[in-house]
Parts: C-alpha cells; sequence; structure tokens
C-alpha cells in the first residue's frame, strides 16, 4: 500500500471536486441572500474552489496516470 503524495491525490478527487461545487453553491447563495456581500469573501470561496477544484483534476491525473 502506497502512501506517497500522488496516490492519496487520486484517493481523494471525488472529494475535492465535490467541496469545489459546495464552495461555489455556497457563494452563489451567500450573493442571492446579501446582495452587499463583501467582495473579499466572494473572491475568497471563488479562490478556495478553483484551488479545490485544480487538486480535483491532478489526482484525476494521477488516477489515470500510466505507470511504465
Amino acid at each position: 500500500m502506497k502512501f506517497d503524495r500522488q496516490s492519496w491525490l487520486a484517493r481523494l478527487t471525488f472529494t475535492f471536486f465535490v467541496i469545489a461545487g459546495l464552495l461555489v453553491y455556497d457563494a452563489y447563495r451567500l450573493s442571492r441572500a446579501d446582495p452587499g456581500a463583501s467582495r473579499g469573501m466572494l473572491a475568497l470561496y471563488a479562490t478556495a474552489a478553483a484551488l479545490s477544484l485544480m487538486l480535483g483534476v491532478a489526482g484525476l491525473r494521477a488516477r489515470h496516470r500510466i505507470d511504465k
């Protein structure tokens, strides 16, 4: 059983995509509930969602990598 970074990324791929979706939904809900919501808070949600999405894509790549 491997415990390196690539195997953990591959194992947590779906989780990163779910977290990114929840962050986007939460930012959307915040912007609808409070039109005067802080732009900084919305930018923070967007940045966190983008990072989570990038980790999900990296995990997807690690999961489907062909080992030689």
